[in-house]
């Protein structure tokens, strides 16, 4: 996905992250990088969100690139996550380096996969 970059706003430039999403019955694991961007910003930190019928709701701070979190309750099959990242001296001034959004994720969370 791409935003509009903060050099169009006067800031620097975000990177556009690719964001991996995987849900595993309640749980969701997120993994986030720049690809093949060529971007090398290191990201020590990020803010994940859920974003249903285009309504983002916040799930939870991870302090490196790949996080697990709990789906709450009620969250349909049709759903993204987008991330948006801080680089690790960026973190306590909230200036925003990287964000991204995964593919829309169709998979029942509701339903835990069947137990080999």
């Amino acid at each position: 996905m791409r935003h509009r970059s903060r050099a169009e706003a006067g800031h620097a430039e975000l990177a556009v992250l690719r964001v991996d999403a995987t849900a595993h019955g309640r749980r969701l694991t997120v993994h986030w990088d720049a690809g093949a961007t060529g971007d090398r910003t290191e990201f020590a930190h990020a803010r994940v969100f859920l974003v249903v019928d285009g309504i983002r709701s916040y799930l939870g701070v991870a302090d490196g690139p790949t996080v697990t979190l709990s789906l709450p309750d009620g969250t349909p099959g049709g759903y993204v996550v987008e991330v948006d990242a801080y680089s690790s001296g960026s973190w306590g001034g909230g200036h925003l380096s990287g964000r991204g959004r995964s593919r829309p994720e169709r998979q029942d969370p509701q339903v835990d996969p069947p137990h080999a």
